[in-house]
């Protein structure tokens, strides 16, 4: 399942990874959401010309990415469901890999390995595959961002439908559906590096008060389970949010977001978080740094 907004440049590189899938028993559902360009065209054009099977529809006005996922899984003939971006891309063994395994276990969730592409520099990040987790992820899913490649993931179609499928109410819907889904079942990964992930060189300022919102709106859904670290939860992001403007420089912002953080989980932890926004901030200027490292060197030294 293919969701594209606007993404006719990167259409191509898309689906041809996926249609060069060593699996050949799949069925590509492509969805433009209503692009101001020209991508329902070239998907489709592609696509008719693939000989694949195939299944591709145009929105007439945008939808959420949650009403888009159902719309198409209701469409959907096969056991496995794949959601992605038409904005990333794939290497040629990524469905037959997650397949095997979703098979072969009792995983709801398979994810795997990838890279990071970072667009404005060119420069690919592998994702650390030492540092994943099998089994019950669910405080994984919340607190420990490097235990899980979140692009990708790979499900059995019958456990998004038991879990409820896509909540429509929601922006953060990927993160609301894996958890779910982890409470009832396990998550396993595949130990290679199967997904390419585009990071925008400005995504995060486009988008951090959504992003804030769509926290908040998750933090709302769960904070009467007891049983989830939502309060920690929201921290980490809050603290995500502060160093993904600070390296923007964007510093009132920063600021401002340390500030939630803090606020929102007080304790050890809260020492811990701005000593890491100190060394970051002071990392950033020539002549604070001077200042820091003997500090630093006292502190060690201590």
């Amino acid at each position: 399942m293919v969701i594209c907004w606007n993404y006719e440049q990167y259409i191509k590189q898309c689906l041809e990874s996926i249609l060069a899938q060593t699996y050949k028993d799949i069925e590509v559902l492509f969805l433009d959401n209503f692009s101001k360009d020209n991508s329902y065209q070239t998907a489709k054009s592609i696509l008719e010309s693939s000989g694949i099977s195939h299944q591709i529809f145009q929105n007439s006005s945008p939808q959420s990415v949650s009403k888009n996922f159902n719309f198409l899984l209701e469409r959907c003939s096969g056991d496995y469901i794949f959601p992605f971006s038409a904005d990333d891309w794939m290497t040629p063994d990524n469905v037959e890999e997650k397949v095997d395994l979703l098979k072969s276990t009792n995983a709801g969730i398979v994810f795997g390995g990838g890279w990071y592409f970072y667009e404005d520099t060119g420069k690919y990040i592998q994702s650390d595959l030492s540092l994943y987790k099998r089994g019950n992820m669910v405080n994984n899913l919340l607190l420990d961002r490097s235990s899980y490649f979140h692009p990708g993931p790979a499900y059995k179609k019958s456990v998004i439908i038991e879990v409820g499928k896509w909540d429509e109410d929601l922006l953060v819907e990927d993160l609301d559906l894996n958890l779910r889904v982890a409470m009832k079942h396990d998550v396993d990964f595949v130990p290679k590096p199967l997904i390419y992930y585009r990071k925008h060189s400005s995504s995060f300022l486009s988008n951090y008060k959504l992003m804030s919102k769509g926290f908040q709106q998750y933090y709302e859904k769960y904070r009467n389970f007891k049983s989830l670290p939502l309060d920690e939860w929201l921290s980490q992001n809050y603290k995500w949010f502060s160093f993904q403007a600070l390296d923007d420089k964007k510093y009132s912002l920063s600021f401002h977001f340390l500030f939630l953080a803090v606020k929102t989980y007080f304790g050890v932890h809260s020492i811990i978080v701005i000593g890491e926004f100190i060394r970051r901030y002071f990392s950033r200027f020539k002549l604070l740094r001077r200042i820091w490292l003997p500090f630093k060197y006292y502190l060690v030294k201590k």
